[in-house]
C-alpha cells in the first residue's frame, strides 16, 4: 500500500519526470471535465511575470533615451547594447550552473533580483558618469536576459510538481505590464527627463524581488530526495543532436522577428507616420498578446509543443512579409494582427518544448538554450540591420527579416514538428 508521500514520489516519476497532472486547470471526473477555480499560484506567477518584463521594458526600451541623454552617439549606444546582448549569453550558462548548489533556480533568481536592484542603485548614485553607466547597463541587460530562462524553468518546475499553473495567461500578461510600463515610463521621461530612468529602473526591480519572494516553492522534492544533478548546454547538445537545428530555427525566427521590431522607427517613418504611431503598432500587438498566450497554454494541453512552433513560424513569415510589402501605415497596422499566431504563440511553444523533450537533469539547461537562441537572435539583428538599412534601404532589410523567418520555419517543419508531446500521448 503506497503512503502519500511516496504516491507523490511516483507521480513525479513519470516519464520526463513531470507529474501527470502537469499543473493543469482542468480536472477530469465522472466522464466530464471540470473547471477549477483560477488558483493562487497562477495569480503569483502572474505578479512575476508582469514586474519581469515591466523592468525589461524599463531597461531595454529605454536603454538607448539614456544612453542618448548621457551624450552617447547613436552608434555608441548600439554597441553598448549590443555589448549587453552578448553578455546575456555569457552570463546564462553561468548562472544555470548555480543552480544545483543553491537548491533551486528561485534562489538564484532571488539573488538576481537583488544583484539588479543594487545595479539600479548605483546608477542612481552616479548620475552622469557615462563610462560607469554604460557598464551597469550592460550588466543589467545581462542579468535580465539571463533571468528570463530561469523564470521559464520555475514556471515548469511548479507545473512538473503538480501546481495548478496557467504560464500562457501569466506571461500574456507579462505582455500587458510590458505595454503599461512602456506608455508610463515614456510619459515620465517625457514629463520629468532621462535622468529619471535609474529611480524607475529601482523600483520596478524592488517589486520584482518583493514578488519572487511571494512565489512558492515546487513542494515535495524534498520526499524525493536530492534534485537531479543538472547537466551543462553542451552536455545537452551532444546527448540530443536534433535539439540543435531546432535551436538554430529558433534563432532565425527571432533574428527575423526582432529586425522587425528594431528598425520599426525607419518602417514606420518611411510610410509617413511619427514615433507615436509606433508606440501605438507596439501596444497593439502587445495587447494581442495575452488572449493569444493564454489559449496557447490551452492548446498545449494536447498538441505537440514542435508542431505548434512550426505553426508559430507559419505567423510570424506572414506577419514579416505583410510588413515588408505593405506601402502604407494602415497595413503596418493592419499587420499586426497576426501577432496572435506569431511572436505570441512561438514563446509559451519554446518553453514547453524544452520541458517535455528533456528529462529533469537537462530541463534548466534546455530553457537556457532557447532563451540563448532568442538572445542571439537579437544580437544577430542588431549587428546586420543597421548594415542593410544604410547600405539597401528598408524595403530590402524587410525582405531580408522576411528570408531568414521562412528559413527557420522550414528548419522548425524538419526538426520540431511532432516532437514533445504532451505526457501520455
Amino acid at each position: 500500500m503506497k503512503t502519500a508521500s511516496s504516491e507523490a514520489c511516483s507521480n513525479r516519476m513519470q516519464p520526463n519526470g513531470a507529474s501527470p497532472q502537469r499543473g493543469a486547470a482542468f480536472l477530469k471526473g465522472e466522464g466530464k471535465t471540470i473547471k477549477q477555480p483560477f488558483s493562487r499560484d497562477t495569480v503569483r506567477l502572474t505578479a512575476v511575470q508582469v514586474a519581469y518584463w515591466a523592468s525589461f521594458c524599463a531597461v531595454m526600451s529605454y536603454a538607448t533615451v539614456f544612453l542618448l541623454s548621457l551624450g552617447y552617439s547613436s552608434a555608441a549606444a548600439g554597441a553598448v547594447i549590443a555589448a549587453g546582448n552578448l553578455a546575456g549569453i555569457l552570463l546564462q550558462p553561468l548562472c544555470a550552473g548555480l543552480v544545483p548548489r543553491a537548491g533551486s533556480a528561485r534562489t538564484v533568481v532571488l539573488g538576481m533580483a537583488l544583484a539588479l536592484a543594487a545595479l539600479a542603485g548605483a546608477l542612481c548614485l552616479l548620475g552622469r558618469l557615462a563610462p560607469a553607466c554604460a557598464a551597469l547597463i550592460i550588466l543589467m541587460y545581462g542579468l535580465l536576459y539571463t533571468m528570463q530562462g530561469l523564470l521559464n524553468a520555475i514556471a515548469m518546475e511548479l507545473s512538473n510538481a503538480g501546481r495548478r499553473v496557467d504560464y500562457g495567461f501569466a506571461r500574456g500578461m507579462g505582455s500587458m505590464g510590458y505595454a503599461v510600463c512602456s506608455w508610463a515610463v515614456g510619459g515620465i521621461t517625457a514629463a520629468v527627463g532621462a535622468g529619471a530612468l535609474p529611480f524607475v529602473h529601482l523600483a520596478l526591480l524592488a517589486a520584482l524581488g518583493l514578488c519572487m519572494l511571494l512565489l512558492p516553492k515546487a513542494g515535495g522534492t524534498a520526499a524525493c530526495g536530492a534534485l537531479p544533478r543538472q547537466e551543462g548546454a553542451f552536455a545537452v547538445l551532444k546527448g540530443d543532436r536534433a535539439f540543435t537545428p531546432v535551436l538554430l530555427g529558433c534563432i532565425a525566427l527571432f533574428m527575423g522577428y526582432n529586425l522587425n521590431i528594431t528598425y520599426m522607427i525607419q518602417t514606420v517613418t518611411a510610410r509617413g507616420g511619427t514615433s507615436g504611431d509606433m508606440g501605438a503598432i507596439f501596444a497593439i500587438a502587445a495587447v494581442l498578446e495575452l488572449p493569444a498566450m493564454t489559449l496557447a497554454g490551452r492548446l498545449l494541453r494536447s498538441h505537440s509543443a514542435g508542431t505548434l512552433m512550426f505553426c508559430s513560424g507559419l505567423g510570424l513569415t506572414a506577419k514579416s512579409l505583410a510588413i515588408a510589402v505593405t506601402g502604407t501605415l494602415a497595413g503596418l497596422y493592419a499587420a499586426q494582427l497576426l501577432q496572435p499566431l506569431g511572436y505570441a504563440l512561438v514563446i509559451p511553444c519554446t518553453v514547453y518544448y524544452a520541458n517535455r523533450v528533456f528529462p529533469p537533469h537537462r530541463r534548466l539547461a534546455g530553457q537556457t538554450l532557447m532563451v540563448a537562441a532568442s538572445t542571439l537572435g537579437t544580437v544577430l539583428s542588431a549587428a546586420l540591420g543597421g548594415l542593410l538599412v544604410d547600405a539597401l534601404g528598408v524595403r530590402a532589410m524587410l525582405l531580408f527579416a522576411a528570408a531568414v523567418t521562412a528559413t527557420g520555419t522550414l528548419m522548425l517543419f524538419l526538426s520540431a514538428r511532432g516532437r514533445a508531446m504532451p505526457d501520455g500521448e
